[in-house]
């Protein structure tokens, strides 16, 4: 069978170069490459539904994987605050001179539990009140220069007392 676009050139050309006596065996020309046209246009369409439902489908697919990740995520995270729950009733131990939660160490992974460190909440922090170096040009604090002001200097600069975020207890599985 030829393709769509070849049967197409065929009718036109056909339609130009009508110029035969026999009415008949013209109509009846131009009603079979019609049909083969109408035919080849009516796969193609079926096959446009079937490439925009797999388009579909899969758009569907990501957006459960999507969801399932973020549960699956949400369900770790659940865990390993039960874990550092569970760690941190653990009596105490020294180590390098300050007291520490114990570090258990199972047959395939050790479990620590320890505290991230000072963050900062970006959308809490108020841009007015900041000076200068801690402001990007784009009207966004600077995050890292602040967190390293902080540490250096011990001074919490205006305009984010209310956005500091204290250290999270997490576990490392390592």
């Amino acid at each position: 069978m030829a393709n769509l676009f070849d049967l197409a050139a065929g009718l036109w050309d056909l339609l130009q170069d009508i110029d035969s006596d026999d009415e008949q065996w013209e109509h009846d020309a131009i009603e079979l490459l019609q049909g083969e046209v109408t035919e080849k246009l009516d796969n193609c369409a079926c096959m446009v539904k079937t490439l925009e439902g797999d388009a579909d489908l899969a758009k569907a697919q990501v957006a459960h994987f999507q969801a399932k990740s973020a549960a699956l995520k949400r369900r770790a995270d659940s865990l390993k605050r039960y874990m550092a729950d569970a760690v941190m009733e653990l009596p105490k131990e020294e180590r390098r001179g300050k007291e520490c939660y114990p570090i258990v160490r199972g047959e395939r992974y050790s479990i620590r539990v320890q505290q991230s460190p000072l963050g900062i909440d970006a959308d809490l922090v108020d841009i007015h009140k900041l000076d200068r170096p801690f402001v990007k040009t784009t009207e966004a604090p600077m995050i890292r220069e602040l967190l390293v002001h902080i540490k250096k200097t011990g001074e919490i600069p205006k305009g984010v007392e209310d956005a500091l975020t204290e250290g999270k207890w997490g576990v490392r599985i390592g």
